[in-house]
């Protein structure tokens, strides 16, 4: 069982109430997003999502809004290394940002020159849920494992991965948002942001039912 600190490892400092953080807002439940002082934007794409084909209609809706100015999508340092070795994959990878630059004084919050204070390094953790009683990683596995622990690292607001297995099934979804820490389909992607925010989902992009990676 893992003990989760009554820290927020959003800020560091409030306590995690049943929603939300008591300092700094940063939500422990879905409803707690409506409470949230920030906005929604920053989400981190696993490779799984890097959509190069835009087969993927729930996605294709993700970076509509992103060229829109609405969210951001960035990357985490292996995603770079997984999108090699396809032309499709690679020139995609290519339009996504990476993380900012994380400075190791604090928490994710932003600063003026666009890099941010580093979270908690949770990476002993995210093993523990993600690879529990696997003591000898495989490199995909260690690649899962830095793709969460620089999300949280950097301050990103949700996790995006068509992967089930490695980050949302066997109860892994709710031991990750026990820490803060959001991993989710795009599909429950799309559907916070339209309760959050009321955006309607455009009719070219209608619910895609593909689960597997792309």
């Amino acid at each position: 069982m893992i003990d989760n600190s009554s820290k927020c490892i959003h800020c560091g400092v409030g306590a995690v109430g049943p929603d939300n953080c008591t300092t700094c807002s940063w939500p422990y439940s879905e409803k707690g997003w409506l409470n949230f002082k920030m906005d929604l934007r920053r989400i981190t794409i696993d490779t799984c999502c890097i959509n190069a084909k835009q087969a993927h209609n729930t996605l294709n809706q993700l970076e509509k809004w992103k060229s829109e100015g609405k969210i951001e999508i960035q990357k985490s340092t292996p995603f770079s290394v997984e999108a090699q070795g396809n032309l499709k994959r690679a020139a995609k990878d290519r339009q996504v940002s990476g993380h900012p630059t994380a400075s190791v004084l604090g928490p994710g919050f932003s600063l003026g020159d666009g890099s941010v204070l580093a979270g908690p390094d949770l990476r002993k953790e995210i093993q523990t849920i993600l690879f529990p009683g696997v003591t000898v990683l495989s490199r995909g596995q260690e690649r899962d494992i830095l793709h969460l622990t620089e999300h949280v690292r950097t301050g990103g607001h949700l996790f995006l991965t068509l992967d089930r297995s490695d980050f949302i099934a066997g109860n892994k979804e709710k031991k990750l948002l026990s820490f803060g820490i959001w991993a989710v389909t795009p599909e429950k992607a799309v559907n916070l942001l339209i309760s959050v925010y009321g955006w309607k989902r455009d009719s070219d992009y209608a619910s895609s039912t593909r689960t597997n990676c792309i």
